[in-house]
C-alpha cells in the first residue's frame, strides 16, 4: 500500500513538473517595435506601422498585426522560424481605406528571414469583401517585418 501511494506521488509530482516545463517552454507572447506590414490588392499598396505586433507561441511565429488588429496575418498553425517555412491556410484582414477584407485558413505565409531578432516574411492569397467566400476574390501579396522579438 505504501508503494502505490508513494508511486502515485512521484507519478502526480512527474507530472506537475513535466506540464509546468512546458509552460515555461510554450509562451505566447507580443513583441511590438518599428516593424511594417505593407500589402498590395485592388491596384494600391498600403504600409501600416502603427504598433506593429509579433505573437509568437511555442517559439514559432503565430501573427503579425497592427495594434487595432485591422491589418492582420497569421493565427492558425504556428510556423517555425526557420527561412523558407510555409504554412498555406493562415488567416488574414486586411482594412484599406476603411473597407474590410479577409479570409480564413486561405492565405500563404512564408518566413523569409530571421536572426533571432528580426523576422521578415511574405504572405499571398485571396481576400473577400466582409470576409464572405461568396464575394469575388480580392488577390492580395505583401511583407511584414519586426525587429525585436
Amino acid at each position: 500500500m505504501k508503494k502505490a501511494i508513494l508511486l502515485l506521488t512521484l507519478a502526480s509530482i512527474c507530472l506537475f513538473s513535466c506540464s509546468k516545463k512546458e509552460e515555461e517552454q510554450a509562451p505566447l507572447s507580443t513583441t511590438n517595435d518599428g516593424g511594417k506590414i505593407t500589402y498590395t490588392m485592388l491596384g494600391q499598396t498600403f504600409t501600416t506601422t502603427d504598433f506593429i505586433m509579433v505573437a509568437i507561441s511555442n517559439y514559432k511565429f503565430k501573427w503579425v498585426s497592427d495594434k487595432n488588429f485591422t491589418t492582420k496575418v497569421g493565427d492558425q498553425t504556428p510556423i517555425a522560424f526557420v527561412v523558407g517555412a510555409t504554412d498555406n491556410n493562415q488567416n488574414a484582414t486586411f482594412t484599406p481605406n476603411g473597407i474590410s477584407y479577409s479570409c480564413t485558413r486561405m492565405m500563404k505565409v512564408t518566413i523569409d528571414y530571421y536572426d533571432g531578432k528580426t523576422v521578415k516574411g511574405s504572405f499571398t492569397g485571396n481576400v473577400y469583401l466582409n470576409g464572405v467566400a461568396t464575394n469575388p476574390a480580392i488577390p492580395v501579396t505583401g511583407t511584414f517585418e519586426s525587429n525585436s522579438l
